[in-house]
Formats: C-alpha cells, sequence, structure tokens
C-alpha cells in the first residue's frame, strides 16, 4: 500500500515501532519480543518484555506529520489571492525537520552514553554544538571517527535503501523550511515536497537504526 494513503492507522504503528535488547542495545523489529522469555538473536539475551527504542517525540511526530499530510480535505477554504500550498503542506515540513533533528539528538546521546562520557563532557559538547549542522558534520565525527558522509555510504553498502539519496532529499526539505521561516518564502514548498516527506519516513527512520546498530551498539557487544 502506498504510504501516504495510509489514514486510519498512526504511522508511528508502522515505521517506528522498533525494539532494543535490554543487553546488547541491537536495535529490531521483531515483534516476538513482546513475549516474555524472548531470546535476542545477536546476545542470547532472556528479556522479560520488549523496550521500545525511540522515545515517544519520535513516534509524536511521526503522527502529527501524517496528521498534517491529510488535513487537507479538511482545511478551510479561505480565499487566496495565490496558488499553491496550505498550512497543512508547510506543517508537514515543519514537523518533518523537527523529526530530523530529534532523531540527531538521540543518537548522539547514545553515542555519548556508549562511550561513558561524564555529564560534563556530554554537556560541553552539546553546548559547543547547538546547531544540527555542527551535531552532523562535528560531534557525529568525533565520536565516530568518520565523516556522515562518509556514513551514509557505508549504510548503503549494507542495505537495500539508497541512504545517501534519502540523506539529499532531507536536505532539500530543510532548505525549503529555512527559507520560509527566516524570509516568508513558501514557493520551494508544495505538494509534492511534502509527499516526498511521508514517502521518506521509512528511510529516515531506518537510516537512524542504522546508525545506531553501526556506531552506538558495537560497544555493547561485550558487556
Amino acid at each position: 500500500m502506498d504510504i501516504t494513503e495510509i489514514k486510519k492507522q498512526p504511522l508511528s504503528t508502522l515505521i517506528s515501532n522498533y525494539f532494543e535488547c535490554q543487553k546488547c542495545k541491537i536495535v529490531h523489529r521483531n515483534l516476538e519480543v513482546l513475549r516474555v522469555g524472548f531470546k535476542c538473536p545477536s546476545c542470547n539475551y532472556i528479556s522479560n518484555g520488549g523496550r521500545l527504542y525511540f522515545h515517544i517525540n519520535i513516534h509524536i511526530l511521526i503522527d502529527l506529520i501524517q496528521e498534517a499530510y491529510h488535513s487537507v480535505n479538511s482545511e478551510s477554504k479561505v480565499t487566496r489571492f495565490y496558488e499553491g500550498e496550505g498550512a497543512h503542506d508547510i506543517s508537514v515540513i515543519i514537523f518533518f525537520c523537527t523529526l530530523r533533528e530529534s532523531l540527531l539528538e538521540n543518537l548522539i546521546n547514545r553515542l555519548m552514553q556508549a562511550q561513558n562520557l561524564s555529564k560534563g563532557v556530554s554537556d560541553r559538547l552539546l553546548a559547543d554544538n547547538k546547531f544540527h549542522i555542527q551535531k552532523q558534520d562535528k560531534l557525529f565525527r568525533a565520536l565516530t571517527n568518520i565523516k556522515w558522509n562518509e556514513a551514509m555510504l557505508k549504510l548503503n553498502d549494507e542495505s537495500e535503501l539508497d541512504y545517501k539519496k534519502i540523506d539529499e532529499f532531507i536536505s532539500s526539505v530543510v532548505i525549503a523550511r529555512n527559507n520560509f521561516i527566516h524570509e516568508g518564502s513558501k514557493w520551494s514548498i508544495d505538494r509534492e515536497l511534502s509527499t516526498g516527506c511521508i514517502k521518506n519516513l521509512w528511510g529516515l527512520i531506518n537510516l537512524y537504526v542504522g546508525l545506531h546498530n553501526t556506531y552506538v551498539q558495537p560497544y555493547y557487544k561485550n558487556t
């Protein structure tokens, strides 16, 4: 089914329902983990139940994107002097960019926890890298010893998804968001762009699952 046609079921229950092993921290989608006594295929840990990987804000943002996208049919018909997108498409872009920032924030925090950095050091790193671009280009590299673009290419070698292409789409959405927020320009935001956001949700979530399993989970393999 086309993901843009899903209206009655929250997309978060289909896209972000990833679980994390309580011991080795591998992230997966095996629903058997909900059963008491499930054995982790990675470390053989016997769990007492599933633990969702993404915090509640991630699930909420995904559902807000879905709600905003489909609100086009219920939006009030205000007479406008221009043709183009409405508030629903602009909302999708803003929520999508917020989701992207929340996912990176989660990954950075996980990396610092895995490396047992003290709260003081972690707070200093975050204070020195407040903006998303700083976290992505400088802090991510400092914590993983690999550039962001190189990490995308590495994930591509291990997946059927084209993470490099997904990352390029995300960058185009961010540019459109910034043009709207800082200049009031809405011309680069249209239904095609908001539809692209919906269609790339699966790839965006999987991107950060892949980054976690590649750069965070290895710290817990021998614990």
